[in-house]
This record gives structure tokens, sequence and C-alpha cells, in this order.
């Protein structure tokens, strides 16, 4: 059997779905939740500090915070899929990645009203990204619509996931 990793990353392509059931499921498992991407906004956006410091700081402040949220314990973790996508070898470190596949209506229920959505970069790159995900994942979750039943499909494929290595 292979190591039981501290933390689970929900890689979505539908940000606010990933936090609508990190959240609920962190809860049913009573685990902590963090949305690198919340966590980014508040330590590192505000105001004017991309163009006060500069994007080589910028970068790296936004690295130092992505790292230290790898690092966490017993935590559902979730982000934009660019931000999940891009330090995907750094979550595996210490994160099971589950990839909660949607199908594009499901993505644009949850994506049409967010003003920061990129749902229509999204609509002409889905075949891309969706193969990314599914190649990177260590379990890829086929998201129903019942929450109960998605909850109930992660954690058996997250136990079958352990005893199979």
């Amino acid at each position: 059997m292979g190591s039981i990793k501290n933390n689970i990353a929900f890689l979505c392509l539908s940000n606010n779905y990933a936090k609508y059931l990190g959240k609920k499921f962190a809860d049913n498992l009573d685990m902590f939740f963090a949305n690198i991407s919340d966590i980014l906004e508040y330590n590192l956006i505000n105001g004017d500090m991309l163009e006060t410091a500069g994007k080589e700081y910028f970068d790296a402040q936004q690295e130092r915070v992505i790292g230290s949220v790898c690092q966490y314990e017993n935590t559902i973790i979730c982000g934009t899929f660019e931000i999940l996508i891009n330090n995907v070898d750094r979550l595996k470190n210490n994160s099971l990645v589950v990839y909660l596949k949607l199908d594009k209506k499901t993505i644009e229920k949850y994506e049409k009203d967010d003003k920061n959505s990129k749902f229509l970069i999204k609509e002409i790159t889905f075949e891309q990204e969706d193969k990314l995900c599914n190649d990177c994942a260590d379990i890829v979750i086929n998201i129903a619509d019942n929450d109960n039943q998605n909850i109930e499909a992660i954690k058996n494929s997250i136990i079958n996931y352990y005893k199979e290595n």
C-alpha cells in the first residue's frame, strides 16, 4: 500500500464548483478547507502591489503562498484550474489529486454568474483542459447532480485508490 497523503486537492474546470463541493466534503470528513485562489487574493492582491512591488516580487510571493498551502495537513485544497495545474507536481507531494469531472453544461451553471470566471476561454479549450486533468489526477470522479452521491463516490474512490496502491 502506498503512503497516505495528508491532503486532498480538488482539481476542477469550475473553481466555483470545486470550492462549493470542497467545503461540503471538508465538513463531512471534519477536515480543514483551503482555497488557494482566496488565500492568494487575501495575501497578494492588495491594491497596487503588482505595480508598486513589481512582477518579480509578486511572483515570488505567490510561489511562497502556494508552497505554504501545499504543506498544510488534513486539508481539502482547491483553487483555479490554472493555479492547480501549474502546481500539480508540488501538490502531489502531500495531496491526493482528485479531478472533479464536470460536463460543459454543469460548468456553465456554476460559472455563468461569476464576473471573474474564464468560462468563455474554457468553452474553447474544454477538451484539452479535460484531458490534462484526467492525465495528472490520481482519481477521476464523474460528477452527478446529487452532492451526497458525489461525496460518497469520492470517499469510495479514495478508499479503493489506497487499497490498489
